[in-house]
């Protein structure tokens, strides 16, 4: 089942405290949230591509979420619960403080004694 991230504002939730909402939620699953002004592309929106308020990369298994702060607040929690969605699909979240698995290493070796002659 797909973890999917609510967008639906509270009773008492306007758009800037669902934007820190949601910020809040791509940190706790191990995004590094950058604010960037990057501009709408209007080639990749020709293409059918997003012209939304943020896009993401994977470098060296580190997730890093761009939110164009050019684009209105509204637009930018859009691009997050779509990232968020997104990114759930092709490898789930592991919440930051969850203990990661590590591979298995090796115990050192040991020098074997010497024998008495």
């Amino acid at each position: 089942m797909r973890d999917r991230v609510s967008s639906a504002p509270d009773a008492d939730e306007n758009v800037l405290d669902r934007l820190a909402r949601l910020t809040r939620i791509a940190r706790q699953h191990g995004f590094e949230v950058r604010g960037e002004p990057l501009g709408a592309d209007p080639l990749a929106a020709s293409m059918g591509g997003s012209q939304g308020g943020g896009t993401w990369c994977e470098i060296r298994g580190r997730r890093i979420l761009f939110l164009d702060l050019s684009q209105p607040a509204a637009e930018q929690a859009i691009a997050i619960r779509e990232i968020l969605d997104e990114t759930a699909s092709i490898r789930p979240h592991q919440p930051k403080n969850a203990p990661a698995s590590k591979p298995a290493t090796k115990a050192p070796s040991q020098p074997s004694p010497r024998r008495a002659a």
